[in-house]
């Protein structure tokens, strides 16, 4: 005949006490070598949850009301547990427990019952505590805080001024009549070879016919006694660009390291840009001649 881990009655009752009280040496060591002796599928089985030999004894036991502050405890473990599952992996189905009628059972003291039942709260999350919780309270429902929105480029470049070691170079009239009312400046950070071009009144360009490209003109960088202009990539612009206070923020990295700016200048070129700039067209030249700042 096929038996169980919960044919032996030792067992069961180390179990049980195991969920109740704590164990002395020996029956650990007992409650061990009985478990080792089982075969490997009953092995498992009875050492899911020491909760599965509480359930056992409350089987037995007759029902009393629940002492409210045991069910608060209860409750108040639920619901930590349910935050749990809302940002971990689904659990796994609850394993019932079959109980064999007719089994002897340890003789415990009344608050036997309510041992049991703290022990088994674990089971009780999936089982009867969403009951209990609908006759006690409701359980709150957890939602995830949203990630914080990404900074806009407006707030980048606060950010960047604020750090205090950036160099800052407002735009100069050119002799480009769309640019007569251009004004604004760049913020550039020696460190992080980064900035950002602000503008104010920029004309929206069409990127099929052209394309505005920043240079950033580099002092250490010398051809002929002359500085040498880096790329600082392409950018347009269109209508709908500007923030609510009409600025126009791009961010912008050069190509190469820049290791003395003396200038920085946008010109219009042809669509995708050109290796080496004419100067043909200079909508925008922002002289570098202070030192790094952190205010407007």
């Amino acid at each position: 005949m096929n038996t169980t881990w919960t044919d032996d009655e030792r067992l069961v009752d180390l179990l049980a006490k195991q969920a109740t009280e704590a164990l002395d040496e020996g029956e650990e060591r007992e409650l061990a070598e009985r478990l080792a002796a089982l075969p490997a599928a009953e092995r498992q089985a009875a050492s899911l949850e020491p909760a599965a030999a509480a359930v056992w004894l409350a089987a037995g036991l007759p029902e009393e009301p629940m002492p409210a502050a045991l069910a608060a405890r209860i409750i108040a473990a639920g619901e930590a547990a349910v935050r749990a599952q809302a940002v971990a992996a689904p659990a796994a189905t609850a394993e019932v427990i079959e109980l064999p009628v007719g089994r002897r059972r340890t003789a415990l003291p009344p608050q036997a019952g309510w041992w049991a039942a703290a022990a088994c709260l674990v089971l009780a999350v999936t089982g009867w505590y969403p009951r209990l919780a609908g006759q006690v309270g409701t359980v709150p429902v957890v939602a995830q805080a949203p990630p914080p929105p990404p900074l806009t480029a407006a707030q980048q470049r606060e950010a960047l001024l604020a750090r205090g070691s950036v160099i800052r170079a407002e735009w100069t009239q050119t002799p480009d009549p769309s640019a007569s009312e251009l004004v604004g400046d760049v913020v550039w950070d020696p460190a992080t070879q980064r900035g950002f071009m602000r503008f104010r009144h920029i004309p929206a360009n069409d990127p099929r016919l052209a394309q505005y490209q920043l240079w950033v003109v580099d002092a250490a960088r010398t051809e002929r006694q002359q500085p040498q202009p880096v790329d600082g990539g392409l950018f347009n612009v269109s209508p709908a660009a500007a923030t609510a206070d009409g600025d126009v923020i791009i961010p912008f990295e050069a190509k190469l390291p820049v290791g003395k700016p003396a200038a920085f200048a946008v010109t219009i070129e042809q669509p995708g840009g050109v290796v080496v700039s004419k100067q043909e067209h200079v909508l925008a030249l922002a002289p570098v001649t202070t030192t790094p700042a952190s205010t407007l």
